[in-house]
């Protein structure tokens, strides 16, 4: 929100009227683009696909194939994560390198030759921003995510937790979703529909 201008909530309570808030997803993508378009203003051209900073145009933030097909994604653009990260790689002639081009290619064929668990065991506990790439399920069965909670079954069916967090407000389900139909009858009895109707509709299909 721009500097000096108040939330809806307090200029409600201030004046008594609220505020429309329109966020548009487009919108939101587009002000992300930040880096692009810094170099967009800078050299008039966009980076070819792949070709800048958040997109794999420099080593130190990029996505590595490893030697079973798994990925490690290495996104050490800060110097003390980059310095961890080619101490962890054992090749700390590479903190120079940060921004060369030409080193995307060396740190490719030294990522092709372990498996991708064997470099996550070896980053685990280094805190330089390299991580695997976890497949869906195992997304799902992640120690953080799991420890956050994030997935749960209800009903039978997979479910997501809201990724917001309150303090004194424990997330829980209070009851699942109805089933199809399930209050079809005591909806339209509300509406003041009789027995005899609700019954003839449910008989011709027109509603379980």
């Amino acid at each position: 929100m721009p500097c000096g201008e108040k939330t809806s909530a307090i200029d409600a309570r201030a004046t008594g009227r609220g505020r429309h808030v329109d966020v548009s997803m487009t919108d939101s993508v587009l002000a992300h683009t930040y880096f692009v378009m810094l170099r967009l203003a800078e050299h008039g051209t966009a980076a070819p696909r792949g070709g800048d900073l958040l997109s794999g145009g420099v080593p130190c933030y990029a996505v590595y194939r490893c030697a079973d097909d798994g990925h490690m994604a290495v996104g050490a653009l800060e110097g003390k994560f980059w310095k961890l990260c080619c101490a962890t790689l054992d090749r700390p002639d590479w903190v120079a390198r940060q921004w060369d081009p030409g080193l995307r290619a060396e740190m490719a064929a030294l990522f092709a030759t372990r498996p991708r668990d064997a470099w996550a065991d070896a980053f685990a506990a280094v805190d330089c921003c390299v991580t695997p790439v976890l497949t869906p399920v195992e997304a799902l069965v992640d120690a953080q995510a799991s420890a956050r909670g994030m997935s749960f079954v209800a009903d039978g069916v997979r479910q997501f937790a809201p990724p917001l967090r309150m303090s004194e407000m424990v997330f829980s389900v209070a009851r699942n979703a109805p089933k199809t139909g399930e209050h079809s009858a005591e909806i339209l009895a509300s509406a003041g529909c009789s027995e005899a109707e609700i019954a003839g509709w449910k008989a011709g299909g027109a509603i379980r």
